[in-house]
């Protein structure tokens, strides 16, 4: 329908959407290519929010697929980019689009094993998610915060955080997000050898996937 009516745009967002969705449930070969081409049509559009999202989607695959200096190189071109001032669109959807690409670029770190560099992302974060109620990326940001904390054994701190995270993710239900904070509970109360606590939290997480 986009083709036919000429819309460049909406296709671009269509496709950027199509990537996400694959992505969400780990269909990754999928959602490469569409975000691949959403990034393809975007730079032809020309629009800085539609081709920093595709981007930020393309970083979130690779690092789901362990490829981390794929994954960092798309990550950090945003990065770049979104220092920028003046040019057309620059700061259409800014707010939002950062509040993921700074929880992406957390993880990351995270992953290479820079806790502090994880933090700070995390606090970036919550710092554009709260004051605009985001509330998926405020479970974002706080779950990255508790897994940092954990990564430098700050385990009373990281249960805090990730209990926040918790909090909102069953307030807001969403499946993903659910999934994931159960399973780093589970990693914090294993490293504390509380096997019942873990085991429970592991099996909700289980649970989530399983739809019950």
């Amino acid at each position: 329908l986009s083709d036919r009516l000429g819309d460049k745009i909406y296709k671009c967002r269509v496709l950027n959407s199509l990537g996400w969705v694959h992505g969400e449930i780990y269909n990754l070969e999928t959602a490469i290519r569409y975000n691949r081409e959403g990034a393809e049509a975007s730079y032809m559009v020309g629009d800085p929010e539609i081709i920093r999202n595709a981007e930020i989607n393309l970083g979130d695959d690779y690092l789901l697929l362990g490829d981390l200096e794929q994954a960092q190189s798309y990550l950090e071109q945003v990065y770049g980019a979104i220092q920028q001032r003046g040019r057309w669109g620059e700061e259409w959807m800014k707010w939002r689009y950062s509040q993921h690409l700074y929880h992406s670029l957390g993880e990351l770190w995270l992953t290479k094993g820079d806790a502090a560099q994880a933090l700070e992302f995390a606090g970036e974060c919550l710092e554009l998610a709260e004051p605009t109620l985001s509330r998926k990326n405020l479970v974002k940001g706080w779950r990255l915060k508790g897994q940092a904390l954990l990564a430098q054994g700050q385990r009373d701190q990281a249960e805090q955080a990730l209990s926040q995270a918790l909090t909102m993710a069953r307030e807001i239900g969403n499946p993903p997000q659910l999934r994931k904070t159960y399973q780093a509970l589970g990693a914090l109360y294993e490293s504390q050898a509380d096997l019942a606590r873990a085991q429970a939290a592991y099996q909700s997480a289980i649970d989530v996937i399983d739809g019950r």
